[in-house]
């Protein structure tokens, strides 16, 4: 499970599953939790004091871009009639054209 540290009634579902999984009916069976921030002590403990691996990683620089830059980088234009068009009318919401 990736990103595990962003925490969602669904993934706590998840682990709650696994765990009773584990325990009860597939002891073979190995869960990897994936986070760079997670607490690992916390999940550990979760699963029965699992052993923790962690790797050593890097960040990278990340780059925002809105579709006004792409469209202006591009050149891109989109026609009057396209149904990708929108207008907006006097403060309403933008409908198509």
């Amino acid at each position: 499970l990736d990103e595990v540290h962003e925490r969602q009634v669904q993934t706590d579902v998840l682990l709650i599953a696994l765990r009773q999984l584990i325990l009860t009916t597939r002891k073979d069976l190995k869960v990897i939790l994936m986070s760079a921030t997670m607490d690992s002590a916390l999940f550990a403990n979760f699963f029965g004091n699992a052993p923790v691996i962690q790797v050593p990683g890097r960040t990278h620089p990340v780059s925002s871009y809105y579709l006004e830059d792409l469209l202006e980088a591009t050149g891109h234009l989109i026609e009057e009639g396209s149904q990708c068009a929108t207008r907006e009318h006097h403060g309403q919401a933008k409908t198509s054209l």
